[in-house]
């Protein structure tokens, strides 16, 4: 009987410990996806490292540069050059730290010849982050590598890289759509425990002056920008904002014109002139 009381705690301690271990640092789950992307993709293949989805604009970037840095010294698979990313995103006008559709990512990704593309996000859950990397097939539009972890919500790191302005401080309460989100916006967007809420700017305002007064909406967060063409397409289909505005887009679709969209019927457009003044939204990524 006494051995079997020990067998018991044995067993009972051996489960603690391997529940203590089932979260992550950050680098440690950094150097795990690059090791599982490194090992599952044809030797010499050309990767582009698209985006990583958060609430922190550092958080995205660190994680983005970290597994950049790792597959380049890995010498195994040929990775884009980041400054040539960055042009191609500053050019559409993509937020590398927030929502970009599949269909937008497959077109940067032949854009750049690559044959993958890497995207990821974290997730708020519970007590812990969800840490998620996937690489995708840019030719067949297939998923090859998933790598999913938990990371420890304490880790000095990661509170560090999101801030106190990139963990929403409200309650665990659910929002749905069209719910006001911690920023004093709409919430028109949810995966999971991330979000999306929007705001209206007062006013009308030519391109460039549209992106600038956008990221000065507050709200008590410093995250805001203005949306993609695939973002105010988001807010459009969810019906949160009910007017017949014409919106812009910080998609670009040459030197001189950009993507805007019009509530009243959905139509998006390619052709307006940067010089013309249209309606603003703000929006920023949270989780919760």
């Amino acid at each position: 009987m006494k051995n079997k009381w020990f067998l018991l705690c044995a067993i009972s301690l051996a489960g603690v410990s391997l529940f203590a271990q089932q979260t992550k640092s950050i680098d440690n789950a950094i150097l795990e996806a690059g090791q599982k992307i490194e090992n599952a993709l044809p030797e010499g293949s050309k990767v582009a490292v698209l985006q990583f989805v958060s609430s922190s604009n550092r958080f995205s970037d660190y994680v983005l540069e970290e597994l950049i840095n790792y597959l380049t010294n890995g010498q195994k698979l040929e990775i884009v050059d980041r400054q040539r990313l960055d042009l191609i995103f500053n050019e559409q006008k993509f937020q590398k730290s927030g929502y970009v559709s599949d269909e937008s990512m497959q077109s940067i990704g032949n854009m750049l010849g690559a044959q993958s593309i890497v995207t990821g996000g974290l997730e708020e859950v519970g007590s812990v982050y969800r840490f998620r990397v996937y690489a995708m097939n840019v030719e067949k539009a297939i998923r090859e590598v998933s790598y999913a972890v938990d990371l420890s919500n304490n880790e000095d790191k990661i509170v560090s890289l999101l801030g106190k302005k990139g963990v929403s401080t409200q309650p665990s309460t659910t929002l749905n759509i069209g719910d006001i989100g911690p920023g004093g916006g709409i919430v028109f967007y949810r995966s999971g425990k991330t979000y999306m809420e929007v705001r209206r700017v007062a006013g009308s305002y030519n391109w460039k002056d549209a992106q600038e007064i956008a990221e000065r909406s507050n709200g008590g967060y410093s995250n805001w920008y203005l949306p993609s063409k695939d973002e105010l397409n988001l807010i459009y289909q969810s019906g949160v904002i009910h007017d017949s505005g014409n919106y812009w887009s910080s998609t670009q679709s040459s030197m001189v014109n950009a993507w805007d969209q019009r509530f009243s019927n959905g139509q998006q457009g390619s052709k307006g002139s940067k010089k013309t003044e249209r309606s603003v939204l703000a929006i920023r990524v949270f989780n919760k």
